[in-house]
């Protein structure tokens, strides 16, 4: 009954159905039975975004599966709990937890769950900031999934690394790999996989100044996520959303959609989405006028991002927190903490970013009256940008020089 309602996306109907099938087990004394149905509780309370609560159940499941011996099972639950870490931003319990969940497949010669592991692996290494390192363990984790014939794994493992691709500016390689994944998906049905690859898809139109292209993807991905009942992933397909309206100079629709998505990822989610929402909020209200408010929205953004360990939404916070402090009259701020978000983008490998770093950097250039500097920052990002297919971020940045008469 459980799994039925996960798939109706009743996640609190599934949670009580493997609590009570979990109670039984520990009644009959069925150890293994109780640790199986413990991970379950963990699985639903997860989607439920009730980390905490997902935490403890698999932390009480690998204690009894450590008891019993059964190395399968602490595997499993540590790949879970490694990739629950993973998705919270911490990163350090993750990597801990899934080398571990490694060394035992590995002795196990579980192939199949071996490609799992790597992907979760890889995706880890991109979040800290190592898009090589992130690249070797996704290409081997498609490489298994080739030779254990296992399509929904190879759709996973093909979408994971393509996010590499996006995430280090590589979108035509990006966007070849995610069409793959979700031909090989809609074979498989796994319509979650299918709706991050969608979204990723609009990502890469977006970046490329294709913003009705970008939108039409943003909503499909929308309603498989609201079909599927996944609440808090389609809450992150909003703020794709909002981010689209402030670029179509629609700012007080962004607004309405970033604080319902701020309301509804909720105290409980994880601090990364908590603060990239925060500083997009900040974005927007700038972008309104909204000076005071747009103040306190970077400042909650930055008290949260202190909590994570992931360079991802610190820089974008950073990026953020710079068009504020220029707007507001400190251009010269702005100037020296953009000038170390680009070390640390680019160490990461995140084009992107760095890209849109650089824009900000050269409107802080300029609103402090260093026109020369402004002047080669704003030409040398339309070329860059330009060679790598960002044709946005280069329109932005032409638009931005005459603005400032350059």
């Amino acid at each position: 009954m459980g799994a039925v309602s996960i798939d109706r996306g009743d996640f609190e109907s599934a949670k009580q159905s493997f609590q009570q099938a979990m109670q039984i087990r520990h009644d009959l004394g069925n150890k293994a039975g109780e640790a199986s149905m413990l991970s379950a509780v963990a699985g639903a309370l997860q989607l439920e975004r009730d980390f905490k609560g997902a935490k403890e159940m698999y932390g009480r499941s690998l204690v009894i599966s450590r008891e019993l011996g059964d190395k399968s099972n602490v595997a499993t639950t540590l790949l879970n709990l490694g990739g629950l870490e993973k998705d919270i931003g911490e990163l350090a319990a993750a990597d801990v937890h899934l080398q571990e969940s490694l060394a035992l497949i590995r002795e196990s010669g579980n192939t199949a769950v071996l490609g799992e592991v790597l992907i979760n692996l890889g995706l880890l290494a991109l979040e800290r900031g190592n898009p090589v390192e992130a690249t070797r363990m996704l290409e081997q984790s498609v490489t298994i999934a080739r030779q254990v014939s296992d399509r929904n794994l190879y759709g996973i493992a093909l979408g994971a690394l393509a996010s590499v691709r996006l995430a280090t500016g590589k979108l035509l390689a990006a966007s070849k790999l995610f069409t793959e994944a979700m031909e090989v998906l809609a074979e498989t049905g796994n319509q979650g996989a299918t709706a991050d690859a969608l979204g990723s898809i609009g990502d890469i139109l977006f970046a490329q100044g294709d913003l009705s292209g970008a939108g039409k993807k943003y909503e499909e991905s929308l309603a498989i996520r609201e079909k599927l009942g996944e609440q808090a992933l389609a809450t992150a397909t909003r703020m794709s959303l909002a981010e689209l309206a402030l670029e179509q100079n629609h700012a007080a629709e962004a607004e309405v959609a970033v604080r319902q998505a701020i309301e509804q990822l909720g105290p409980r989610s994880d601090v990364n989405a908590q603060a990239e929402a925060e500083a997009l909020l900040a974005r927007v209200l700038l972008a309104e006028g909204k000076m005071q408010e747009a103040q306190a929205a970077i400042d909650r953004a930055r008290t949260l991002v202190a909590k994570s360990a992931s360079p991802r939404p610190n820089i974008v916070v950073t990026i953020a927190d710079a068009q504020i402090r220029s707007a507001a009259g400190s251009p010269s701020e702005a100037i020296k903490s953009l000038h170390d978000v680009l070390k640390q983008a680019a160490k990461g490998g995140l084009l992107p970013l760095q890209f849109e770093a650089r824009r900000v950097l050269g409107e802080a250039e300029a609103k402090a009256g260093n026109s020369d500097a402004a002047l080669t920052q704003f030409l040398s990002l339309g070329r860059d940008a330009k060679a790598k297919g960002f044709l946005l971020i280069a329109r932005k940045a032409a638009a931005d020089r005459r603005g400032h008469g350059l």
